[in-house]
């Protein structure tokens, strides 16, 4: 009697030698959690800015009030803080949208296999 391969191990020998499951894996956790720690230092930055700013209008005896009267300054403020925070975001959601769509593939590729 035939006996039948086990079939993790029959995925294994049938994968093409540039593609590997487990490598492909690897990745996917790495990028995602590597995109965490690059949110967090985005968040890190933007924090950073917002307490810089604080310390520079406290050395030079201004209130935020008055310094949100000037354009240049509300246009300085807004670019200092929003230009992190969403370049923080964007990388974050296409780190995060690379690993989803990467094990997405990777579990298509498997069940194609386990069809035929």
């Amino acid at each position: 009697m035939e006996e039948t391969p086990n079939l993790p191990e029959a995925v294994e020998a049938s994968e093409p030698m540039l593609y590997s499951s487990k490598a492909l894996v690897l990745v996917t956790t790495l990028l995602s959690i590597f995109s965490w720690v690059v949110l967090a230092a985005f968040l890190a930055d933007v924090i950073a800015q917002v307490v810089n700013i604080q310390i520079t209008l406290t050395n030079q005896s201004l209130s935020l009030a008055e310094v949100l009267r000037q354009p240049s300054a509300v246009s300085f403020l807004i670019t200092n803080i929003s230009t992190p925070l969403f370049t923080g975001i964007g990388l974050f959601l296409v780190m995060q949208g690379s690993a989803i769509g990467l094990n997405l593939l990777r579990e298509m590729d498997l069940m194609n296999r386990h069809v035929l």
